[in-house]
């Protein structure tokens, strides 16, 4: 459950990934669990920030 939304049926999940700790970069993600997990493809989209291109 994410602080502040209401109640839903599916579980979802969201947070950073240190990618480079000394420099300070981390990835957000927010992930949301298929119903069916196994008869579902998972999907990655990542974009960049300010000044970065998308991936």
């Amino acid at each position: 459950m994410l602080l502040g939304q209401p109640s839903v049926n599916f579980n979802q999940y969201g947070g950073y990934v240190t990618v480079d700790g000394s420099a300070g970069w981390a990835l957000f993600y927010y992930f949301v669990e298929a119903p069916d997990a196994m008869s579902r493809p998972l999907v990655l989209w990542i974009n960049g920030g300010v000044l970065i291109t998308n991936f």
